[in-house]
């Protein structure tokens, strides 16, 4: 997103992050007139970046502050995966191995209830292309192979699971618990393999052949 906007508009943005700005103080930023200082500001409302936020009260007329929309925000760095892979090494050292990969499997379960339920009546092709359309969703690049496989291109937790590779078995349960079988991870990217695959076995009881 950044790479589509000017030095000017990012400079804005920059700005709003500590406080509301209204047109006169984007004018008086970037040293411009308020007709300049509107079109930048048109194109971060457009782009959802920013929005319109309270009214600022002063000697004369109020004035319409604007500030990052939760969508700016996100423009700017973020340290999720470090984070994480705090999170799930702090977890490993003081529970072990097996009790990580227990909660990682009863997180999927949670997560995959609900949509799992909706597909409880779908045949097994149905059921799969529903299942990479929800993956997709997440993130992975998923796609249907075949009767019974799903084959996932994009890792969405790759560095992750390369320290702690206990993370697959999220996958696996997420699968399995919106399958309604049980899933053979075939390929896997942390694995070295190009791609990740997913087999759902013939035994499958909650689907329909």
């Amino acid at each position: 997103m950044l790479n589509t906007l000017t030095g000017r508009q990012i400079e804005i943005l920059h700005a709003m992050r500590t406080d509301g700005m209204a047109l006169e103080d984007i004018a008086s930023l970037l040293a411009t007139s308020r007709q300049a200082a509107q079109k930048h500001l048109d194109h971060l409302l457009h782009a959802g970046l920013a929005a319109s936020g309270e009214t600022k009260q002063t000697g004369g007329r109020p004035r319409q502050l604007y500030r990052l929309t939760p969508q700016g925000q996100e423009l700017f760095p973020r340290q999720y995966a470090w984070f994480t892979e705090i999170l799930i090494g702090f977890l490993k050292e003081a529970q072990g191995t097996e009790a990580l990969s227990a909660l990682l499997r009863k997180l999927a379960k949670t997560l995959a209830a609900k949509e799992g339920a909706a597909l409880s009546g779908m045949s097994r092709r149905a059921r799969i292309e529903a299942i990479t359309h929800f993956m997709n969703k997440l993130g992975y690049a998923a796609s249907v192979n075949g009767a019974s496989e799903i084959v996932a291109t994009n890792c969405v937790y790759h560095h992750i699971a390369q320290a702690h590779s206990e993370i697959c078995s999220f996958d696996i349960q997420l699968l399995e618990t919106l399958s309604g079988g049980k899933i053979e991870h075939t390929e896997c990217m942390v694995r070295g393999g190009s791609c990740c695959r997913f087999r759902l076995k013939k035994d499958s009881k909650k689907s329909r052949p």
